[in-house]
Parts: structure tokens; sequence; C-alpha cells
């Protein structure tokens, strides 16, 4: 791959990052903010993420998928159980 190639092919994926988080612009809250990233979190945990971004997912941000009765799929954030066996 060419220089130009790889810097394209960059280019894409992290706007593919925008679709869920915001960075300075933006208004998505799927995930957290990435703004000041850098300054939370270190090179090889942002590369890491970059390639693959389902490996960790930050807390508050869990999304649960559920299939139902009728065959269609739903996607919501999960949210801890409360509920208690009696």
């Amino acid at each position: 791959m060419s220089s130009a190639a790889a810097r394209s092919s960059g280019k894409k994926e992290a706007t593919q990052c925008l679709r869920c988080h915001k960075c300075e612009t933006g208004d998505s809250v799927v995930g957290p903010d990435l703004t000041h990233v850098a300054s939370r979190k270190n090179r090889e945990y942002i590369l890491e993420s970059i390639v693959f971004p389902d490996k960790q997912i930050a807390e508050g941000f869990e999304i649960a998928v559920l299939t139902l009765n009728d065959g269609n799929v739903v996607a919501r954030p999960a949210s801890p159980r409360t509920a208690t066996r009696n």
C-alpha cells in the first residue's frame, strides 16, 4: 500500500470513530467523548481501540442487543441488574 493510500485509509478509519464518539465537534453520545483521550489513555490502548473498537467498552456505554420473539433485533443501553429473586 502506498503512503498516500495508507493515509487515506487511516482517515477513513478515523472518521468511523465519529459515528459513535464525540471528538471536539459532533454530538454523538453512543460512546465516550474522545476529545482529550490522549491525556487519559496510552498510545497502545488508543491504537488497539482503533483496530479492535469492540474489544474494550467503556463503563457506562455497554449495549444490550436483544432478539425479540417476532425476530426483530433491537439494541439499547445496557443497565445493571437491579431485580432480586424472591
